[in-house]
């Protein structure tokens, strides 16, 4: 087998590839296998080299925050410092990550601010000037009544601070001040 054959084989693994590189203009065409439970489409160990797509993705100030993230970064994705070259984000406090340093990004004033910790996103927090809601549709400035009605199960955790799920909501002056998810 030619080296350029080999090297596409080993990445795609698929030596059916290796044949429609052989094949002339003749050959009958092919069509991908139909997916099923006992017969799933492998893995392509070329989507490994980009595990978190969202990555480089900007953050609107009115994205949703849910119980799992914001916009398309989820509690968990790998490192993202790709997200300091969106309009209105930087590095929060020069934390860039590294040995003994989370890395940190802030945007629009510090009304979203994503941390990572260990390589992992650990925490969102939405605050001032940040125009979104939750999935329930509760905003910055909405009364603990509202949040109640909308977080029923909810628990306080201190007089300022309530709890439901990963989302926590943080009390002044009996209106949300900030909004927070964490692993």
């Amino acid at each position: 087998m030619k080296p350029a054959r080999k090297i596409l084989s080993s990445i795609l693994g698929a030596s059916t590839m290796i044949t429609t590189l052989n094949c002339n203009p003749t050959c009958p065409p092919t069509s991908p296998p139909i997916p099923t439970a006992t017969n799933p489409i492998p893995a392509n160990p070329l989507l490994n080299l980009f595990p978190d797509s969202a990555c480089g993705t900007c953050i609107s100030s009115d994205a949703t925050l849910t119980n799992s993230g914001i916009g398309n970064y989820n509690l968990g994705m790998s490192d993202c410092e790709k997200l300091v070259n969106c309009e209105g984000f930087d590095y929060f406090k020069n934390h860039k990550g590294g040995t003994g340093d989370t890395l940190q990004i802030a945007g629009y004033g510090d009304s979203i601010h994503l941390r990572w910790a260990y390589g992992a996103l650990a925490n969102i927090t939405t605050q001032n000037s940040w125009t979104g809601q939750t999935d329930k549709g509760l905003r910055l400035g909405d009364s603990l009544d509202t949040f109640q009605g909308l977080y029923p199960g909810s628990t306080q955790t201190n007089p300022q601070t309530y709890t439901s799920g990963n989302l926590t909501a943080t009390f002044t002056e009996g209106t949300v001040s900030k909004l927070g998810i964490s692993k």
